[in-house]
């Protein structure tokens, strides 16, 4: 086993006998886990873009010696294709929107590199959609979920289908528990929802999703207030917030003790005797 040291903490740790790369760190960039150069075509892509393409161990003696790393450099003329693009007059615009445009930017890309593409050419991305699962995401939670909360996992996967408890993981259970977690949750849900039909200052709580998270979702706040699916949402847990009181939900009232003393998004689990 060889282990190297380069300039600017670069470190490779290397199994001479199988030629398979144990760890390597370039300068500045996260390490790679193990892998074999032997039959990887065109080389390994590394963090910062660039691939190797070989390691050339023939001044080693007796583990002692240059070693020579053989980069070929595709994330700097990335890097210059791009910082071409931000200067350009419509870098603001492909660059800046938020959610990037995709042939345009390809274009604008291409034709940084030299090598211009008619708009025919380009590949014709698949229309952006949510997933709605017919099961619960997970082979230990299997079981159908009924369409009117499938847009749950669409929508609130991203931070509340985890092993963690924070944010509260209302999704973790299988199909046939999920109605009773969202109707736990429920007035915590509504409020949030709600929120957004609130302009910036009226608001009592951020939304869900927040907005840094909308664009992800091909949307926006103004999108996402008027939205069909977040209606579809409010007006599942609206529902069970209606089967309880006999009443028409209404935020004020729900908030008129507090955020926090909305019952808890995860029951609390009895401890044992």
């Amino acid at each position: 086993m060889a282990d190297c040291k380069g300039e600017g903490g670069a470190s490779l740790r290397l199994d001479r006998q199988t030629g398979r790369v144990e760890r390597l760190s370039l300068a500045g960039e996260p390490p790679l886990p193990g892998f074999s150069l032997r039959g990887a075509q065109g080389g390994v892509r590394v963090a910062g873009g660039n691939v190797l393409e070989a390691v050339d161990v023939r001044g080693l003696r007796d583990g002692a010696g240059p070693l020579r790393l053989r980069l070929r450099a595709d994330g700097q003329v990335a890097e210059a294709a791009l910082l071409g693009i931000a200067a350009s007059p419509q870098g603001e615009s492909l660059l800046d929107a938020p959610a990037i445009a995709g042939s345009g930017l390809i274009r604008a890309v291409l034709a940084q590199l030299g090598e211009p593409v008619a708009a025919a050419r380009l590949p014709v991305p698949a229309a952006p959609r949510l997933e709605r699962p017919a099961s619960p995401p997970g082979a230990a939670m299997g079981g159908p979920v009924r369409p009117d909360l499938a847009g749950f996992y669409a929508w609130c996967a991203a931070c509340h289908l985890s092993a963690e408890s924070f944010p509260p993981n209302f999704l973790q259970v299988p199909a046939a528990e999920l109605e009773a977690r969202i109707r736990q949750c429920a007035p915590r849900i509504y409020v949030r929802l709600a929120m957004a039909r609130r302009g910036p200052s009226e608001r009592a709580k951020t939304p869900m999703p927040p907005a840094s998270m909308l664009p992800a979702f091909r949307s926006d706040p103004e999108a996402w207030a008027k939205s069909g699916d977040r209606a579809a949402l409010e007006a599942v847990v609206a529902a069970q917030l209606r089967s309880e009181s006999g009443r028409e939900p209404d935020v004020d009232s729900l908030l008129a003790g507090g955020y926090e003393a909305l019952r808890p998004c995860l029951a609390p689990v009895a401890e044992a005797r």
